[in-house]
């Protein structure tokens, strides 16, 4: 975020560490007509990192979760209302898949939690590095998973679905 900007929406985001665990923090801010208007949103992902074993799936929707992540292509979406889950679902899906033995990339704006062994890119629109131009390039790089931190316009969706159906697995959430 550019802190001397204060007449356009911000987002971004600052890693907070102790000596017990770490936090990420997404931070927007919205210029309004008695000054900028924070919200902090503290995000615990840590639950990720134990696989979805930990989530609260039943015993035949997680042999079922577990069977698809496998498969060699389709498409996984996860949708759910603000902090049902959904990123948590997300990076523990990641965590479950043999990230030696496939090519995963990871589109995400912001990455929320780095994964070791994972390939994540940072979408950077003031870059070019918007999520359709990364996910356009990223399919000559063979990728065994493709995940998206959100569909949110029609060309993603399209892209993503092509995606699916060359070979690929696509997780992401809507």
């Amino acid at each position: 975020m550019n802190i001397t900007e204060t007449n356009i929406p911000q987002t971004g985001t600052i890693k907070y560490e102790d000596k017990q665990s770490s936090h990420n923090m997404h931070v927007s801010s919205l210029p309004t007509i008695n000054g900028e208007k924070i919200v902090i949103h503290i995000a615990d992902y840590h639950q990720s990192l134990n696989g979805i074993d930990s989530l609260l799936f039943s015993e035949d929707n997680l042999v079922k979760l577990k069977r698809l992540i496998n498969l060699p292509n389709g498409i996984i979406l996860i949708c759910g209302s603000t902090s049902a889950g959904k990123t948590t679902t997300m990076y523990s899906l990641l965590k479950e898949l043999d990230a030696k033995a496939k090519n995963i990339i990871t589109v995400e704006d912001p990455v929320k939690m780095r994964i070791e062994g994972i390939n994540q890119v940072q979408v950077a629109p003031e870059k070019g590095l918007t999520m359709s131009s990364i996910l356009r390039s990223l399919l000559v790089q063979d990728p065994n998973v493709i995940c998206l931190s959100e569909i949110n316009n029609e060309e993603i969706a399209r892209l993503a679905l092509r995606a699916s159906t060359t070979g690929r697995i696509v997780i992401s959430t809507v």
